[in-house]
């Protein structure tokens, strides 16, 4: 099961923090570009879907200024 996140996070060291749980990549899986709605002035993202320790699912999204957020998670 997906859940949308869409939250802001910071990474450092191939590490972020979400909910409380520190989790570091240890394998990027995928990455590609997402256009969104460009006739309203969205940016084009760069998203990468991660796998992590502890064990999860991401997928990571940048914007062309380099923030992340945590677009979603994997069950």
């Amino acid at each position: 099961m997906a859940h949308i996140w869409e939250k802001p996070i910071v990474i450092k060291n191939n590490s972020f923090v979400f909910r409380g749980v520190y989790y570091t990549i240890v394998a990027e899986l995928d990455n590609w570009y997402e256009s969104g709605a460009w006739w309203h002035g969205e940016p084009v993202l760069n998203f990468l879907l991660v796998k992590t320790d502890p064990k999860g699912l991401f997928e990571i999204a940048f914007t062309p200024t380099k923030e992340a957020f945590l677009y979603q998670s994997f069950d």
